[in-house]
């Protein structure tokens, strides 16, 4: 509770954001009651402001922003049905949730790429006995029985 001195000053806009003024407005009780008529006898002044105030609040009816009780469990109802549906299903986990099968799929696929890759290689190698260098020149055999002669330089020549 405030000091009567404190009340010096009074204006319209101050006593309606004060709590206890409209707590006295809405639901006086005794101690509320001598404050506010020891606050309206100690300046002649605030019992204008008062009255002016007091009015203001009794024309606007401020409440609480709370649904009604019947709204309130109607919406706890919905959330109750709502959890039963939920629980009756079924857990679906997606596949790709795991960073582990992320990672192990992956690795997969580079497996799978490396075996292809061996795999699909064509095997050229030619045997040693094959080709037969002299001085500065250079044969080829082919398989079918032809040659191909080239220089040091690996140019053909014909």
């Amino acid at each position: 509770m405030k000091k009567i001195d404190e009340f010096d000053g009074l204006t319209v806009h101050g006593l309606i954001a004060d709590d206890d003024f409209i707590r006295w407005v809405y639901s006086p009780d005794e101690k509320l009651d001598r404050q506010w008529k020891s606050v309206c006898e100690h300046n002649e002044a605030n019992v204008r402001v008062v009255a002016e105030a007091r009015e203001i609040v009794q024309a606007v009816k401020m409440r609480a922003d709370r649904p009604s009780a019947q709204a309130r469990a109607h919406v706890f109802e919905r959330i109750k049905a709502r959890i039963s549906d939920d629980e009756s299903r079924p857990v679906v986990k997606r596949l790709w949730s795991s960073p582990l099968l992320r990672i192990a799929a992956a690795v997969l696929v580079v497996c799978i790429i490396g075996v292809w890759l061996y795999i699909g290689k064509k095997d050229v190698s030619f045997p040693a006995n094959n080709m037969a260098l002299d001085t500065g020149k250079g044969v080829i055999y082919l398989n079918d029985g032809h040659t191909l002669p080239f220089d040091v330089c690996g140019r053909l020549v014909s």
